[in-house]
């Protein structure tokens, strides 16, 4: 069985305590029974904390099993374009003529297939995820993204965003094209035979 303490350094920011340990011991660990390692199976899933004075917590009952054959390998890949449009609408009735110009822009892209596509008003429900309406807000931004297998493909979210300006709801101002390349990362287990590690030293 594994032990040990978790602190940190007197006068830095943040907190050591049950909490704050229990929420990162479990960060993106799908079965803390078997959690793959380089070295072990560890198993986290009887482990214990123990506050013992200010920032000290004390674990206890980590263990683990011996290590699978494989290696946990993260591999990045190109995974098309993201693009994005925006415009704000300001004023009495901005949320209704922000709606307005996401039902002129979907209609305007549905018939190009976009993976991951999305409407945003920005200030009323782009974090939020209750559906309650707010009558007290005096300006929306517009959001509008997508991925997209192309970089052409993906100038099409922005330009149909901004021919709101002309073709839309009036009011609209500020309008924002942006494309991005997608880096998706995927893991994958390598067998261990395959994996050969050397040093390489050099004088310069």
């Amino acid at each position: 069985m594994g032990s040990g303490y978790i602190t940190k350094l007197d006068g830095t920011g943040g907190m050591i305590n049950t909490a704050t340990c229990t929420e990162q011991l479990l960060y993106e660990i799908h079965d803390p029974a078997n959690y793959l390692t380089p070295d072990c199976i560890a198993d986290f899933s009887s482990v214990k904390f123990k506050p013992t004075e200010k920032d000290v917590v004390k674990f206890r009952n980590a263990t683990g099993k011996e290590a699978t054959e494989t290696y946990k390998v993260s591999v990045g890949y190109l995974n098309g374009y993201y693009g994005e449009g925006q415009i704000s609408y300001g004023g009495i009735q901005c949320i209704e003529r922000a709606k307005l110009g996401i039902a002129i822009v979907q209609k305007r892209l549905e018939k190009l297939n976009f993976k991951d596509l999305r409407f945003d008003l920005i200030g009323l429900n782009s974090i939020s995820p209750l559906k309650e309406q707010h009558k007290d807000v005096n300006e929306v931004r517009l959001r509008v993204s997508g991925r997209a297998k192309s970089i052409e493909e993906a100038k099409k979210i922005g330009r149909e965003v901004e021919t709101l300006y002309t073709n839309g709801p009036s009011g609209g101002g500020g309008a924002t094209q942006k494309v991005e390349e997608v880096i998706s990362v995927v893991s994958v287990l390598v067998p261990k035979s395959e994996v050969k590690t050397q040093v390489v030293y050099s004088k310069t």
